[in-house]
């Protein structure tokens, strides 16, 4: 059996300190499953393969330009 589905939203850690933002995200992938899945849930082995496509946001304090990192290395030789 195979079953994919699409989650449109940045993943949170299981280690995050704010339980309710994972309770949340926990709620979301159910909930994106649930528009996916027909029948009765499945109780069996499960063998998972996630493909986590992510595209930065520049806004970010945090955000760097793919490859900014080999731009860096060249100009310190």
């Amino acid at each position: 059996m195979q079953f994919e589905f699409l989650i449109p939203k940045r993943p949170v850690s299981l280690q995050t300190r704010q339980r309710s933002k994972l309770q949340d995200w926990q709620a979301f992938v159910r909930a994106e499953a649930s528009k996916t899945w027909v029948g009765t849930p499945y109780s069996g082995n499960v063998h998972l393969t996630l493909v986590y496509l992510y595209d930065p946001d520049p806004k970010h304090p945090g955000y760097k330009p793919p490859y900014s990192f080999l731009r860096t290395l060249r100009t310190q030789k």
